[in-house]
């Protein structure tokens, strides 16, 4: 697999600072900010990342981290960026079919 590092992203420049957000092969979403008055690490010149659902809201379902991740280096974001792309996609549960309609089918045969 050929990994996207932090030299991949395309930051946006708005406001007081840089924002991406990056899709990955296995559909995980991280945004990646920095110099925002409000992100973590902005005073130091560090990066915030966080790992995003598709509604652009923070997953919480995610086995790295239920929170943004702040202070970081660009080689400290292409680690957890690697690990994201590393992860898993769940496969959703699929939906029971109600044990009438089952039989109602067989009948129907």
């Amino acid at each position: 697999m050929i990994y996207k590092t932090f030299n991949d992203i395309e930051f946006h420049y708005h406001h007081d600072g840089q924002h991406s957000i990056i899709r990955f092969e296995n559909n995980y979403l991280v945004s990646v900010v920095r110099a925002f008055p409000s992100s973590i690490g902005a005073e130091q010149g560090l990066y915030e990342l966080s790992i995003l659902n598709d509604d652009m809201t923070l997953d919480f379902d995610n086995p790295i981290s239920k929170k943004p991740i702040g202070f970081l280096t660009e080689e400290e974001v292409t680690e957890i960026m690697i690990e994201v792309q590393n992860l898993i996609v769940p496969t959703p549960t699929p939906t029971p079919i109600p044990t009438e309609t089952i039989t109602n089918k067989i009948k129907l045969i």
